[in-house]
Protein backbone atom coordinates (compact mmCIF):
# COMPACT_ATOMS: atom_id res chain seq x y z
CA UNK A 1 0.00 0.00 0.00
CA UNK A 2 1.21 3.51 -0.76
CA UNK A 3 2.42 5.50 2.22
CA UNK A 4 0.53 8.64 1.22
CA UNK A 5 -2.74 6.68 1.11
CA UNK A 6 -2.21 5.50 4.70
CA UNK A 7 -1.32 9.00 5.91
CA UNK A 8 -4.33 10.49 4.09
CA UNK A 9 -6.63 7.94 5.71
CA UNK A 10 -5.16 8.54 9.15
CA UNK A 11 -5.33 12.34 8.88
CA UNK A 12 -8.62 12.64 6.96
CA UNK A 13 -6.89 14.58 4.20
CA UNK A 14 -6.24 14.26 0.47
CA UNK A 15 -3.28 12.29 -0.89
CA UNK A 16 -1.74 15.52 -2.13
CA UNK A 17 -1.90 16.93 1.40
CA UNK A 18 -0.44 13.66 2.69
CA UNK A 19 2.45 14.01 0.21
CA UNK A 20 3.23 17.43 1.70
CA UNK A 21 3.24 15.98 5.22
CA UNK A 22 5.72 13.33 4.07
CA UNK A 23 7.89 15.93 2.28
CA UNK A 24 8.00 18.01 5.45
CA UNK A 25 9.68 15.16 7.33
CA UNK A 26 6.79 14.26 9.62
CA UNK A 27 6.78 10.54 8.81
CA UNK A 28 9.18 7.70 9.61
CA UNK A 29 9.01 4.10 8.38
CA UNK A 30 10.74 1.50 10.56
CA UNK A 31 12.63 4.27 12.32
CA UNK A 32 13.87 5.91 9.12
CA UNK A 33 12.82 9.41 8.04
CA UNK A 34 10.96 9.18 4.73
CA UNK A 35 10.51 12.19 2.45
CA UNK A 36 10.33 10.47 -0.95
CA UNK A 37 7.09 10.22 -2.91
CA UNK A 38 5.54 6.93 -4.00
CA UNK A 39 6.89 4.86 -1.10
CA UNK A 40 5.26 1.43 -0.79
CA UNK A 41 4.92 -0.05 2.69
CA UNK A 42 4.04 -3.52 3.96
CA UNK A 43 1.64 -4.51 6.72
CA UNK A 44 4.43 -5.27 9.18
CA UNK A 45 6.18 -1.90 8.62
CA UNK A 46 6.05 0.53 11.53
CA UNK A 47 4.83 3.97 10.46
CA UNK A 48 5.17 6.91 12.83
CA UNK A 49 3.51 10.27 12.21
CA UNK A 50 4.40 13.07 14.62
CA UNK A 51 5.64 10.52 17.16
CA UNK A 52 2.36 8.60 16.96
CA UNK A 53 2.17 5.05 15.61
CA UNK A 54 -0.37 4.67 12.83
CA UNK A 55 -2.89 1.86 12.89
CA UNK A 56 -3.31 0.50 9.35
CA UNK A 57 -6.74 -0.95 9.92
CA UNK A 58 -8.66 2.21 10.76
CA UNK A 59 -12.41 1.68 10.99
CA UNK A 60 -14.96 4.42 10.39
CA UNK A 61 -18.53 4.42 11.67
CA UNK A 62 -20.73 7.30 10.51
CA UNK A 63 -24.40 7.84 11.34
CA UNK A 64 -26.28 9.94 8.78
CA UNK A 65 -29.77 11.41 9.09
CA UNK A 66 -30.59 11.27 5.40
CA UNK A 67 -32.96 13.84 3.86
CA UNK A 68 -35.12 13.38 0.77
CA UNK A 69 -33.62 13.69 -2.71
CA UNK A 70 -30.41 11.92 -1.72
CA UNK A 71 -29.82 8.31 -2.68
CA UNK A 72 -27.56 5.82 -0.91
CA UNK A 73 -27.36 3.48 -3.88
CA UNK A 74 -23.91 2.93 -5.37
CA UNK A 75 -22.36 5.57 -3.07
CA UNK A 76 -24.34 8.22 -4.94
CA UNK A 77 -22.49 11.51 -5.42
CA UNK A 78 -25.27 13.43 -3.66
CA UNK A 79 -24.85 11.34 -0.51
CA UNK A 80 -21.07 11.83 -0.59
CA UNK A 81 -21.63 15.53 -0.04
CA UNK A 82 -23.27 14.76 3.30
CA UNK A 83 -20.38 12.69 4.68
CA UNK A 84 -16.95 13.61 6.07
CA UNK A 85 -14.08 13.58 3.58
CA UNK A 86 -12.67 10.23 4.65
CA UNK A 87 -12.31 8.03 1.60
CA UNK A 88 -15.99 7.61 0.92
CA UNK A 89 -15.28 4.96 -1.72
CA UNK A 90 -14.12 2.59 1.03
CA UNK A 91 -17.40 2.90 2.91
CA UNK A 92 -20.51 0.77 2.56
CA UNK A 93 -23.83 1.51 4.16
CA UNK A 94 -26.15 -0.60 6.27
CA UNK A 95 -29.35 0.00 4.31
CA UNK A 96 -29.54 1.54 0.88
CA UNK A 97 -32.19 4.25 1.00
CA UNK A 98 -33.67 5.68 -2.18
CA UNK A 99 -34.50 9.34 -2.88
CA UNK A 100 -37.79 9.39 -0.95
CA UNK A 101 -36.62 7.35 2.06
CA UNK A 102 -35.30 9.39 4.95
CA UNK A 103 -33.77 8.96 8.37
CA UNK A 104 -30.89 7.03 9.83
CA UNK A 105 -28.38 4.94 7.95
CA UNK A 106 -24.85 3.87 8.85
CA UNK A 107 -21.74 4.16 6.67
CA UNK A 108 -18.68 2.12 7.60
CA UNK A 109 -15.72 0.14 6.26
CA UNK A 110 -16.43 -2.50 8.93
CA UNK A 111 -18.49 -4.89 6.83
CA UNK A 112 -18.80 -7.41 9.67
CA UNK A 113 -20.61 -4.90 11.87
CA UNK A 114 -22.84 -3.75 9.01
CA UNK A 115 -23.83 -7.37 8.39
CA UNK A 116 -24.57 -7.86 12.08
CA UNK A 117 -26.76 -4.74 12.23
CA UNK A 118 -28.65 -5.92 9.17
CA UNK A 119 -29.23 -9.48 10.36
CA UNK A 120 -29.32 -9.43 14.17
CA UNK A 121 -32.82 -9.79 15.67
CA UNK A 122 -31.49 -8.10 18.82
CA UNK A 123 -30.87 -4.83 16.98
CA UNK A 124 -34.36 -3.39 16.61
CA UNK A 125 -35.20 -0.83 13.96
CA UNK A 126 -38.07 1.63 14.28
CA UNK A 127 -39.70 3.10 11.17
CA UNK A 128 -42.20 5.93 10.80
CA UNK A 129 -44.27 5.38 7.67
CA UNK A 130 -46.61 7.91 6.06
CA UNK A 131 -49.40 6.43 3.92
CA UNK A 132 -51.58 8.04 1.28
CA UNK A 133 -54.77 6.79 2.95
CA UNK A 134 -56.14 5.00 5.98
CA UNK A 135 -55.91 1.23 6.26
CA UNK A 136 -58.12 -1.26 8.04
CA UNK A 137 -57.41 -3.17 11.25
CA UNK A 138 -57.40 -6.31 9.14
CA UNK A 139 -54.62 -4.89 6.94
CA UNK A 140 -52.62 -3.93 10.03
CA UNK A 141 -52.87 -7.49 11.35
CA UNK A 142 -51.82 -8.87 7.96
CA UNK A 143 -48.74 -6.63 7.96
CA UNK A 144 -47.82 -7.54 11.54
CA UNK A 145 -48.16 -11.26 10.89
CA UNK A 146 -46.39 -11.29 7.53
CA UNK A 147 -43.80 -14.08 7.32
CA UNK A 148 -41.20 -12.07 5.37
CA UNK A 149 -40.52 -9.83 8.38
CA UNK A 150 -40.70 -9.98 12.17
CA UNK A 151 -42.59 -7.01 13.60
CA UNK A 152 -42.41 -6.57 17.35
CA UNK A 153 -44.82 -3.63 17.52
CA UNK A 154 -47.08 -1.78 15.08
CA UNK A 155 -49.27 1.27 15.66
CA UNK A 156 -51.48 3.36 13.40
CA UNK A 157 -52.50 7.02 13.80
CA UNK A 158 -55.67 7.30 11.72
CA UNK A 159 -55.81 11.09 11.73
CA UNK A 160 -52.45 11.34 9.95
CA UNK A 161 -52.40 8.02 8.08
CA UNK A 162 -49.11 7.18 9.81
CA UNK A 163 -47.73 3.86 11.00
CA UNK A 164 -44.98 3.12 13.51
CA UNK A 165 -43.22 -0.24 13.10
CA UNK A 166 -40.60 -1.85 15.35
CA UNK A 167 -38.79 -4.44 13.28
CA UNK A 168 -36.59 -7.28 14.56
CA UNK A 169 -36.17 -9.06 11.22
CA UNK A 170 -36.31 -7.63 7.72
CA UNK A 171 -35.61 -4.29 6.09
CA UNK A 172 -37.18 -1.36 4.26
CA UNK A 173 -37.17 -3.18 0.93
CA UNK A 174 -39.24 -6.05 2.35
CA UNK A 175 -41.62 -3.64 4.08
CA UNK A 176 -42.16 -1.76 0.81
CA UNK A 177 -42.86 -5.02 -1.01
CA UNK A 178 -45.49 -5.97 1.57
CA UNK A 179 -47.29 -2.62 1.27
CA UNK A 180 -47.02 -2.73 -2.54
CA UNK A 181 -48.60 -6.19 -2.76
CA UNK A 182 -51.44 -4.93 -0.56
CA UNK A 183 -51.89 -1.91 -2.90
CA UNK A 184 -51.09 0.50 -0.06
CA UNK A 185 -49.20 3.56 -1.28
CA UNK A 186 -46.30 4.84 0.86
CA UNK A 187 -45.51 8.57 0.84
CA UNK A 188 -42.31 8.20 2.82
CA UNK A 189 -40.45 5.91 5.22
CA UNK A 190 -38.37 7.48 8.00
CA UNK A 191 -35.84 5.32 9.87
CA UNK A 192 -36.18 6.63 13.43
CA UNK A 193 -33.75 4.37 15.29
CA UNK A 194 -31.30 1.50 14.77
CA UNK A 195 -30.67 -0.32 18.04
CA UNK A 196 -29.16 2.21 20.47
CA UNK A 197 -28.80 4.81 17.71
CA UNK A 198 -31.41 7.53 17.42
CA UNK A 199 -31.91 10.88 15.69
CA UNK A 200 -31.52 12.76 18.96
CA UNK A 201 -29.33 15.84 18.43
CA UNK A 202 -28.80 14.82 14.81
CA UNK A 203 -30.81 17.10 12.49
CA UNK A 204 -31.78 16.01 9.01
CA UNK A 205 -28.85 16.13 6.54
CA UNK A 206 -26.27 15.95 9.36
CA UNK A 207 -23.89 13.16 10.33
CA UNK A 208 -21.74 12.15 13.27
CA UNK A 209 -19.23 9.44 14.16
CA UNK A 210 -20.43 6.63 16.41
CA UNK A 211 -18.98 6.59 19.92
CA UNK A 212 -16.84 3.71 21.17
CA UNK A 213 -19.67 2.78 23.53
CA UNK A 214 -22.21 2.60 20.69
CA UNK A 215 -19.87 0.47 18.56
CA UNK A 216 -19.29 -1.92 21.48
CA UNK A 217 -23.03 -2.29 22.15
CA UNK A 218 -23.78 -2.99 18.48
CA UNK A 219 -20.98 -5.57 18.29
CA UNK A 220 -22.33 -7.35 21.35
CA UNK A 221 -25.90 -7.44 20.06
Amino acid sequence: MRLNKIIAKHQNCTRKEADNLIKNGLVTVNGNLTTKMGVIVKKDDEIIFKKQKINYDLKYYILLNKPKQYSCFNKNLHTKKLLPKIHINELNNYEKLDFNEIGLTIFSNDDNLLKKIKNSSRIKKIYHIKLSEQISEEALRAIKNHTQVSINKISFVKENNEIGIELTKGNIKLLKNIFHKMSIKIIFIDTVSIGVLSKKNLPRKQNRFLTEKEITILNRS
